[in-house]
Formats: C-alpha cells, structure tokens, sequence
C-alpha cells in the first residue's frame, strides 16, 4: 500500500490473513476504515495498528483471537470497534486504555468469562453502546462498567449471568 496516500477505506475481509506486519499499514495517513474480518488473525496486530492512528472503524470479527492485551488500540482515534466472534475468552484491564474517541464496542458470541473491575474506566466517556450478548458470563459487579458515563445501550443477552449485585449499573 506504499503509493495510497489519499486511500481511506480498505476491506480486507474473507482471505486467509493470519499475522499483519508491523510496517503494513506505514503509508496509510487517511485510512478511516479499515475491514480485517473473516480472516484468520489469532492475535490482535498492535504494532501495525500503531501507524494508523486515523482509522476510524476497525473490524476484526470472525477471526480466532482469543484475548485483548494491554494497550492493544492506545490513542487509536476507533469510533466503533467489531471484536465479535471470535474466541475471545479475555481481556486485560487496560485493553481499551486511550480509546478517547470509541462510542461503540462489539464484543457479543465470544467465550468472555467475566470483565475485569473497571475494564472500561480509562478514557471511555464516549462509548455509548456495549454489545457482550452470547458470552460466558457468569458474574457482573459494581465495578464491571465503571467508567462508561456515556453509554444508553448495554447488551448482556444469552450469558450465564446468575446474580446481579446492587449498584453495577451505577
């Protein structure tokens, strides 16, 4: 993509894509959207997303990944982020950390256990739609969504939630 300065929607989906260079995306100033579903990435390719500050939609669904690291989209300018269907079956607390600008969030038929306490408490003010429906999980609590201000809609259908505690929806 070395001569594309001006491209600013590129779809990638339904190869057979498995690891994404650090440097592939280097050229891409404009890129607003970018489609990597339907692929087979078994990790989330942090460092090539690092030059691509100016995307704006990222879709990484029916991939294998299987877990969100740290920092994984750090001052990414994401407005809505696709992680569904994949296996995912974690994240880290910081996962999300620096996403200033995310206002939608889909993470629904995934393997989530649980959320980590105040996963979503750096910097998510904007997010006002969380998708967690068809998970595995089990537990909220008060801390869960800390930190999502913002958010009007909030899907937990088809988990294996047993009990909800006073004050998680606070």
């Amino acid at each position: 993509f070395k001569n594309l300065p001006k491209l600013t929607y590129l779809d990638l989906q339904m190869n057979m894509i498995s690891s994404v260079d650090s440097n592939a995306f280097n050229n891409l100033p404009m890129i607003s959207s970018l489609g990597l579903g339907y692929n087979k990435l078994d990790a989330i390719p942090t460092s090539a997303f690092m030059k691509i500050q100016s995307v704006h939609n990222l879709d990484l669904k029916f991939n294998r990944i299987r877990h969100i690291p740290d920092y994984s989209f750090r001052d990414m300018q994401v407005e809505r982020l696709t992680l569904a269907n994949n296996f995912i079956e974690t994240m880290s607390l910081r996962s999300f950390h620096g996403m200033r600008k995310l206002n939608a969030l889909e993470l629904q038929n995934n393997f989530m256990l649980g959320i980590p306490d105040k996963a979503f408490d750096f910097e998510l003010e904007k997010v006002v739609e969380l998708n967690l429906s068809n998970n595995s999980l089990t537990d909220i609590n008060p801390l869960s969504f800390k930190g999502l201000k913002g958010l009007i809609t909030l899907q937990l259908s088809q988990n294996k939630i047993k009990h909800i505690p006073d004050g998680c929806f606070q």
